[in-house]
């Protein structure tokens, strides 16, 4: 392992450690821009937008229609043997359709225009509750051109949460999905500042009437319908300061109620340029990134802005449709998109070894023995440094699975085990292991890629990020 940070020098206070910088920033001011000009979201977006407009930027996936399937499940009960039958649902999904950033630029120029032509003013919140989609990034870069403040929420979290973070806010505007408008029917009694709802996607029509019965007070609208207001009414942007309230992240509440996490325009570029710095040294022209994590968790806003600032595709998926065999009729989000770089949280990575370990079983005794006898080969082969691609043929299958195309993936959110980073270092691609928290805007400390058999480490801090430990 390399040495990759160093204490910076500067003189520490009792019961503390000196403050530990990246070696690349042992002395001066930690990284807080991109290429020296971007301060701001409302930047960085724009600079994506002028300097590679042609590029397909964000990809969509529609649902054609869903099927039902049948099942018969036994069940032992009190030592009896029942059978019982039940229903599963699955989607049959379009291909992707894909916007340029310069459409993207115009989507996000017309949702800000249309936000103001509702209501909204500069500094006002919105949140945004509501699946991971090309929409929900669409719509919180809206929001930065008319320097409004994001608050994020949970798909999944229930009306007490829901409810706390729109009234400590003191939210008047709220974009969610079309599935999600029977929370919006419990909470709003109890959130009086509430004045707008935006959904997005084709509710039914008899949820969506009975919304507005109950609720005469409140204001609807489609998506669709605030970006053809802004479309039809432009208005000036309104450019944000680095010092503005970018946006409000909250936190999942696991002691208590969500606690909301203030973050400037500043403080996520920076968390953004440090992690740029890494990912650029391993970025390539034709690189694409699977989207399928809550941009509501700091980990998956973050990351996507980072591969956005470096022109890459990002298709959305969802964790339900992600195999080929969680879909029917089509492929599952992995092989459709075929993301070389991609983002996950433990439990994925522990899902996909067991996976495969599973399979192994059936294969037999021998199967196993010889799948792991390559691991281990490989594994010694990659920590000499030596070329280990000829043993790649035992894996193909695990890499079709993921697509065919991964060559790194980033984990956070919580430790990965050792023998898991090891597994899929050796038989998909190397993990990139990272450390941060939300009150750190995601990113504190990431591996470096180029030190890939380097297990149960998150790497050095990053370039914006100065750390120590206070007794």
């Amino acid at each position: 392992m390399v040495k990759q940070a160093q204490f910076s020098g500067q003189p520490a206070n009792p019961n503390e450690t000196p403050v530990i910088r990246n070696l690349n920033r042992t002395t001066g001011p930690l990284l807080n821009n991109i290429n020296g000009t971007i301060t701001t979201m409302y930047e960085l977006f724009q600079y994506v937008a002028e300097t590679f407009p042609t590029v397909e930027s964000f990809g969509a996936r529609h649902v054609v229609r869903e099927v039902v399937e049948e099942k018969e499940l036994t069940k032992v009960i009190g030592g009896v043997e029942t059978k019982e039958v039940k229903k599963w649902t699955y989607f049959e999904l379009s291909g992707y359709d894909w916007l340029s950033y310069a459409e993207a630029k115009t989507w996000v120029s017309d949702i800000g225009s249309g936000l103001r032509k509702i209501g909204l003013k500069e500094q006002d919140k919105v949140t945004i509750f509501a699946a991971t989609s090309r929409n929900w990034l669409l719509t919180a870069h809206g929001c930065f051109t008319q320097n409004m403040t994001i608050t994020t929420a949970y798909d999944t979290l229930g009306q007490e949460g829901l409810t706390y973070s729109l009234n400590e806010c003191e939210v008047s505007t709220i974009v969610t999905n079309d599935g999600l408008l029977s929370m919006i029917q419990k909470i709003a009694p109890d959130v009086p500042t509430l004045k707008r709802v935006i959904y997005d996607g084709k509710p039914d029509e008899a949820v969506v009437a009975k919304l507005k019965a109950s609720h005469a007070h409140l204001e609807f609208y489609t998506l669709d319908e605030v970006r053809g207001l802004g479309k039809e009414n432009p208005l000036p942007h309104v450019v944000p300061k680095p010092q503005d309230v970018c946006c409000i992240m909250y936190t999942s509440g696991s002691t208590g109620n969500p606690k909301g996490v203030m973050l400037t325009h500043e403080n996520v570029v920076s968390s953004v340029a440090g992690a740029r710095e890494i990912i650029k040294t391993i970025a390539k022209p034709d690189d694409s990134y699977l989207a399928y994590l809550p941009l509501a968790h700091i980990l998956e806003f973050v990351a996507q802005n980072v591969v956005l600032s470096l022109g890459m595709k990002i298709g959305y998926g969802n964790p339900r449709t992600l195999s080929d065999l969680s879909v029917r009729n089509c492929r599952g989000d992995l092989t459709e998109c075929r993301p070389s770089i991609m983002t996950g949280v433990p439990a994925v990575w522990e899902t996909i070894r067991k996976g495969v370990y599973s399979k192994l079983k059936e294969k037999g005794p021998a199967a196993k023995t010889i799948f792991e006898s390559a691991l281990a080969a490989k594994w010694q082969l990659m920590k000499m440094g030596l070329p280990s691609s000829f043993i790649d043929p035992i894996f193909k299958q695990i890499k079709a699975n993921t697509g065919g195309r991964l060559r790194y993936v980033l984990s956070g959110g919580a430790p990965i085990s050792p023998e898991t980073q090891q597994f899929l270092t050796t038989a998909v691609c190397p993990v990139i292991q990272g450390y941060g928290m939300t009150e750190g805007t995601a990113v504190i400390a990431i591996q470096l890629p180029q030190d890939p058999t380097t297990m149960g480490r998150t790497g050095p801090p990053a370039v914006h990020t100065e750390l120590k430990l206070v007794a």
